[in-house]
């Protein structure tokens, strides 16, 4: 999902730009857009204007689901908030922090 959010964001970008504001390696970066593609969430076009350059686009299906996904995050952060004084939000988002900073790169798994 970071990967498409971030395509959709941007409207349109060079693969190696996806690659650098995302921080996944490009072999890894290939085989998720061929996969994100194939389900019909982005599309690639090869650059008019220098051929070596593929542009990734999130596609109307790319869109519409981040925004599903957006929605959910807004929901379920409305009902976190609901539920918690401000103490225990600041004390849960130390929490979250210090387990993240725990677990070092293999942050990135909860990420994609």
């Amino acid at each position: 999902m970071r990967v498409l959010t971030t395509i959709a964001e941007a409207g349109e970008l060079p693969t190696l730009e996806l690659g650098k504001r995302s921080g996944i390696p490009p072999a890894t970066l290939i085989g998720m857009l061929d996969d994100l593609e194939r389900r019909e969430l982005v599309q690639r076009v090869r650059s008019t204007r220098d051929k070596r350059i593929v542009l990734v686009s999130a596609t109307e299906a790319g869109r519409r689901l981040v925004r599903l996904r957006e929605d959910e995050e807004r929901c379920f952060a409305a009902k976190v908030d609901g539920g918690l004084s401000p103490a225990e939000r600041r004390a849960l988002a130390a929490l979250l922090a210090k387990f993240l900073d725990s677990i070092g790169d293999e942050a990135d798994l909860f990420k994609e």
